[in-house]
């Protein structure tokens, strides 16, 4: 309302059946009585069933007459008749509403003279030019929250029916992604079939599978209003559309687009943001980009040339996918060899993760998890085992660890149809890493095993050495930790000095640890400043490990001052990669040293800081670790 109420032009543009009209016809009646000079409404009919906008002449013929101007005096030339048009409204109280504009073309002749009128705009497109040249005032609608759009199923369908069936009445405002029309069209059905009850309303819309099919009626009125703003786009941007439509979601960045489409990064750019001011996208962070939930099953329904073009759209994707998660893996975990990648397709855009790769993975990981099940299901196998592998460490520190399981089950099927036997000795590696975190040692030595024995009939040397470090590590969670050095001391012999810097720095870790958990802290004091001095060869969470490791060292030498320091860091940098829990343990641990020190104030600001930490995450450590520091600070 603070916007109509100061005048000028307001432009309202928002998605199809986000409300645009509503909350126009609905502002324009509470403040009609403020403009006494009179109101002018048209339907400009700039998205609709017509296919054709509403030529602005026969808007300014039918506004003429309106505002007195006998039907013989209308001037014939359109440029005449808008000069006319602001003559007569200039300096004129006018409530003037221009609704379902097409773009700013169809509305510029529309606008009145200067005064202390109101012109209002609905568009579905932002409508630019107007705000720069006109300085028109931009209100753009986006869909309710949960709860407002529980209270419009509330108004539509009765208070007794929502109370009656609260849950259903939430699994109904998720499925319509709280879209006014969407939910207008299932409450209609509510109300005309009072005997259903909401929660066989919800189920119809839980078996469309995420299609628009449960809001088919008569008129298919969701279907209808989306498809007018797709016919109203230019023919690139058309097949954009039709072609994120295969993306599995939940937002798509524009090199990831640009794959999808072999279109360079900056064309591609254009043409998302051209699908912005369609109200097709929204660009929720710079770069990148999403679609209601309903707009991506309407992308999903739309026809493609051929089976063909379809399957080369998604190979691209598959392929960009995979490709910059290995580069992100690789530059995140450098301990670890890479696996070969087959090269991408043309038109792929293959490179760096940028700026940071921990940042990257932390923002792309619900697409590559999303992507990795598209492999799946559409028979892209070395893509599965594949983005598997590339998951797997980021999913483990992050505590991810069903998503880790799902993903190495389905990378090892995968492996399997293709008889692959290397490929299924990485993800068995991968699925012990999840049985570990989820504290089934038995079921992890096994799998390693497994493991150990496909890279060593393979002669994957590298990989077996690989396996053998997450030997140690489980050896570490079961306890056995005398069984536990002795291995961590044969892999550093496997990494004699002057070898790869990264794969040594996280031998002699893993050694030190291991002297740690024995008591032995003056050698593991060694051997910790020994991987710390690798530098660059260490990725941030093997950094963090090894400055836990050294703080751990110092603390059982009794020099509580230089592990203060080493925790410090440690918490710093897993904080920085968004590991938050790993970051409370160094926290709770620096706590721990200041106590022992009797500096108990500091002890309390650390255990507050771990607090914090473990409350920001979602890993499933982070609740036994807030147990803990309830009872560090009683």
């Amino acid at each position: 309302m603070d916007a109509l109420s100061a005048g000028g032009v307001v432009v309202i543009s928002g998605m199809a059946g986000v409300g645009k009209t509503t909350l126009a016809l609905h502002g324009a009646h509470r403040i009609a009585d403020r403009f006494g000079d009179g109101h002018l409404y048209a339907d400009l009919h700039g998205f609709g069933p017509g296919g054709e906008p509403t030529p602005p002449g026969e808007i300014l013929d039918r506004f003429l007459q309106a505002l007195g101007v006998a039907p013989a005096d209308v001037p014939g030339d359109l440029a005449v008749r808008a000069g006319l048009f602001r003559t007569l409204t200039t300096g004129r109280r006018l409530l003037i509403l221009l609704d379902n504009a097409a773009g700013a073309d169809q509305v510029r002749d529309l606008l009145p003279g200067a005064g202390p009128g109101l012109t209002v705009i609905t568009s579905r497109e932002t409508l630019p030019t107007l705000l720069a040249r006109v300085g028109a005032r931009p209100l753009v609608l986006r869909p309710p929250d949960d709860e407002e759009a529980l209270a419009l199923l509330v108004a539509r369908v009765g208070t007794d029916r929502t109370r009656a069936e609260p849950v259903a009445a939430r699994e109904i405002v998720a499925r319509t992604g709280g879209l006014p029309l969407a939910l207008a069209v299932v409450a209609a059905r509510a109300v005309t079939q009072v005997h259903l009850p909401l929660s066989a309303i919800a189920a119809e819309l839980r078996a469309a599978h995420g299609t628009l099919d449960a809001f088919a009626g008569a008129d298919d009125e969701v279907r209808a209003v989306l498809s007018w703003s797709y016919r109203a786009l230019e023919p690139e941007a058309a097949r954009a559309l039709r072609v994120l439509g295969a993306h599995p979601g939940p937002d798509v960045s524009v090199a990831a687009a640009a794959s999808m489409l072999a279109l360079p990064e900056p064309h591609t750019r254009t043409l998302l943001r051209a699908l912005v001011a369609a109200a097709l996208l929204v660009e929720h962070r710079p770069g990148r980009f999403a679609a209601h939930d309903l707009v991506r099953a309407f992308a999903a329904g739309l026809p493609w040339s051929g089976d063909q073009e379809r399957r080369e759209a998604v190979h691209r994707l598959l392929d960009h996918c995979l490709h910059t998660a290995c580069e992100a893996a690789m530059a995140v975990f450098t301990a670890r060899p890479r696996i070969p990648l087959p090269p991408a397709l043309p038109g792929v855009v293959v490179s760096a993760p940028s700026p940071d790769a921990a940042t990257w993975f932390a923002d792309e990981y619900p697409v590559l998890l999303a992507a990795h099940d598209l492999a799946h299901r559409d028979g892209f196998g070395g893509h599965a085992w594949r983005l598997a592998w590339a998951l797997r460490d980021f999913l483990s520190r992050q505590g991810l660890w069903h998503h880790l399981q799902t993903s190495q089950q389905l990378g090892l099927a995968a492996a399997q149809r293709l008889g692959d036997r290397l490929a299924e000795a990485h993800c068995r590696r991968g699925l012990a890493l999840a049985e570990a975190n989820l504290g089934r040692y038995s079921a992890a030595r096994e799998q390693l095993r497994q493991a150990a024995e496909g890279f060593d009939a393979a002669g994957a040397v590298e990989f077996l050495a690989e396996t053998h470090r997450f030997q140690i590590w489980v050896l570490d969670c079961a306890g056995d930790h005398e069984t536990q050095l002795e291995l961590a001391e044969r892999l550093l012999e496997t990494y004699p000095p002057g070898t790869a810097a990264s794969y040594r720095a996280s031998a002699l870790n893993s050694v030190s640890w291991s002297e740690i958990r024995l008591g032995r802290f003056g050698p593991a004091l060694a051997h910790a400043r020994a991987a710390l001095a690798s530098g660059e060869g260490l990725g941030p969470y093997s950094l963090a490990d090894t400055w836990h490791t050294l703080g751990s060292a110092q603390a059982g030498l009794g020099d509580h001052e230089a592990a203060e320091l080493s925790f410090t860091r440690s918490a710093e940098v897993y904080l920085r990669v968004g590991a938050h829990a790993l970051a409370a343990v160094a926290l709770r641990t620096l706590g721990d040293v200041h106590r022992d020190a009797g500096r108990h104030d500091q002890a309390d600001a650390a255990y507050r800081r771990a607090l914090a930490a473990a409350g920001g995450s979602d890993d499933p450590r982070a609740a036994a670790i807030s147990a803990e520091l309830a009872v560090y600070r009683t």
